[in-house]
């Protein structure tokens, strides 16, 4: 610190041995005004201080020892949050068994009704299998979200995404403060789902009745070679036409029936466009001689070469309806959709529309899945070579009299009934569209009209062949299937394995599926249940844990800021003891300079000297022990 005005070889000393001059008063004048800086300067210094000491006040204080605290109660409210997710999983568990169990009350009462008349066979089995698709949602519904690590993990204890084992999901939740000390919890499967397992190919049926969005939707029993891989063999049914012919529940022997679609389908409206077209099944398509109309080919598709093989064949009786007044946009389609296999080829043969009453002229149009018009194999009409283009698409028979197997059927080869054959190169749906050749167009004698009437579309699919000649086609046909049931879950099972309920011994073995799967629901509520208890009384320990931490964490700190106040209260006090002292002497100084001056420009000046001196002596003296 600079307080050269206290300094004793200061002009003062001069002005009291020397004499003063001008200019020894202007130094001096100078020196009082040094004071004023110096006190700056001391207030600075003090401040500084008193800052440091704030700082330190306010910074967040700690030790070793609370630094260890803090760690370990951050510990436990980590694992207290664990807890608290594992309860909150078990606790939506619970929420979603209550409303399965009231499922299965609700299906033991319907049946109760059904054997007391008051409702139906097919009522129950519409019932049933609606329910069932509730109780699995209310087991998908079970969800939670649990932290392992810095993963977080979707849980649902009574939900399964593994359907040849069903196997559960387990939680983990941590029981101690010691990290290695886990509570596990292990799921149970409560929902609805089964596969059927069949006899010799070990192929795997399953049904999609209940993961079914709209209760209106019929389930549909479908074949896998591969379940895993989702690789299909072609064959699938309605669960309303499939029949149980034997189903023992001890040991989940069963015998069904595919090929419940009938052969010969009625045109079903609307099926005026694509998206609504009339489906026939690929079980539709059987064996059948019965029908003359249907001929037969070979593995290579040259008919009478000595391998000629039976069709797989269906078909559609229908009306195309156009009245008078019919236009364009208003005539009438009738649309129908297959599902057919790669090198598989679909024929189809119009008879019956032409040569009868009405003379009926058909018109066939072939699209893929992705509603395009596709040329078909047929593309020349020998018996009428002006092919109909109108539409500016060629390859679209109109009449094929002439064929063997084509217009004539059974009317005497007319030459307006349609035929036309199509081989496909790839697996997909594809979709025929009958139509009128011309929707206003009327005979000769002006009396019966050939845009509309009744018609008879037969329709074969020559089966799909490898390199040897061997039948690679799926799925057609139908037949008795042989298996084993696995039920997952409840082991309830759609209602058409109950035989949809119409004999006493089916209606028993649904009771006693619901008896079990009421067991299995019951007891699962009593161990989750006991694990939520376990649970929340652990969540209880960590939190009087966590509390008594932070109890003494606190304390640790408390002490640590009283020590920090004190220090303040220091350096405050010292600031304002030397404040007061500086104040003190500064105001000497001042005083001292002031009469020197005063008495040098007096008369009087030399009568004063020694007494001056001796002042001037006692202030520089007190500066050095201010400072010194």
């Amino acid at each position: 610190m600079q307080l050269d005005e206290f300094n004793r070889t200061n002009s003062i000393v001069g002005a009291l041995t020397g004499g003063v001059s001008r200019i020894d008063q202007a130094l001096l004048n100078i020196g009082s005004l040094a004071k004023n800086q110096a006190a700056a300067s001391v207030q600075n210094i003090m401040a500084s201080r008193i800052d440091k000491a704030l700082a330190h006040l306010n910074s967040a204080p700690s030790t070793a020892l609370s630094d260890h605290l803090q760690k370990n109660q951050s510990l436990l409210i980590s694992r207290k949050d664990g807890i608290n997710e594992a309860i909150t999983v078990v606790s939506k568990s619970l929420a979603q068994i209550n409303d399965i169990r009231n499922h299965i009350d609700y299906l033991r009462k319907r049946l109760t009704f059904l054997e007391n008349g008051d409702l139906t066979a097919v009522e129950t089995a519409e019932e049933w299998d609606n329910i069932l698709r509730r109780i699995q949602l209310s087991s998908r519904a079970a969800g939670g979200i649990i932290k392992e690590g810095n993963v977080f993990t979707p849980k649902n204890l009574i939900n399964t995404e593994f359907r040849e084992s069903f196997k559960t999901q387990n939680l983990y939740a941590p029981y101690s403060s010691d990290v290695g000390d886990l509570m596990r919890i292990d799921g149970v499967y409560l929902g609805t789902d089964y596969y059927i397992t069949e006899d010799g190919s070990g192929d795997f049926w399953n049904s999609d009745t209940n993961t079914l969005k709209y209760e209106s939707q019929a389930g549909t029993l479908t074949e896998y070679s591969n379940y895993s891989t989702n690789t299909r063999t072609g064959q699938y049914e309605t669960v309303e036409t499939l029949r149980v012919n034997s189903y023992d529940d001890s040991t989940g022997v069963i015998n069904f029936t595919l090929g419940g679609y009938s052969q010969r389908m009625m045109d079903d409206e609307p099926n005026n466009s694509m998206e609504n077209a009339q489906h026939q099944a690929r079980q539709a398509f059987k064996l059948d001689a019965s029908n003359t109309d249907v001929g037969s080919a070979g593995p290579n598709g040259v008919e009478g070469d000595g391998d000629d093989i039976d069709l797989q064949w269906t078909s559609i009786t229908g009306t195309i309806a156009n009245p008078v007044g019919t236009t364009l946009s208003t005539q009438d389609y009738d649309w129908f959709k297959f599902d057919l296999q790669r090198g598989e080829k679909l024929t189809f043969d119009v008879d019956y529309g032409s040569g009868m009453s009405n003379n009926f002229d058909s018109f066939l149009d072939f699209f893929d899945e992705a509603g395009a018009k596709v040329a078909t194999d047929r593309t020349l009409n020998s018996g009428d070579p002006a092919v109909y283009t109108a539409d500016g698409t060629p390859g679209f028979n109109d009449d094929d009299g002439d064929v063997t197997l084509g217009g004539g059927g059974s009317t005497g080869a007319s030459a307006y009934d349609t035929y036309i054959e199509k081989e496909v190169q790839a697996d997909g749906v594809y979709y025929v569209r009958m139509r009128a050749y011309n929707y206003n167009k009327f005979d000769t004698a002006g009396n019966d009209r050939d845009g509309e009437g009744d018609y008879v579309i037969n329709i074969s699919i020559t089966p799909a062949t490898d390199g040897a000649g061997n039948i690679t086609s799926t799925g057609l046909g139908g037949g008795d299937i042989d298996g084993i049931v696995t039920g997952g879950g409840l082991a309830l099972l759609d209602a058409w394995i109950y035989k949809n309920f119409e004999t006493q011994p089916s209606i028993n073995q649904a009771r006693d599926a619901l008896d079990a799967a009421e067991a299995l629901v019951l007891t699962t509520e009593a161990n989750f249940l006991q694990d939520r208890s376990t649970l929340e009384s652990r969540a209880s320990i960590f939190s009087s844990q966590i509390d008594g931490m932070g109890k003494e964490i606190r304390d640790l700190i408390e002490d640590i800021q009283d020590e920090a106040r004190a220090e303040l209260l220091a350096r405050q006090l010292e600031y304002t003891i030397a404040q007061f002292d500086f104040t003190l002497l500064a105001a000497r100084s001042n005083t001292l300079i002031q009469s020197i001056l005063i008495s040098q420009n007096s008369s009087g000046y030399g009568k004063s000297t020694q007494e001056n001196a001796s002042r001037v002596g006692i202030t520089l003296n007190q500066s050095q022990r201010i400072w010194g």
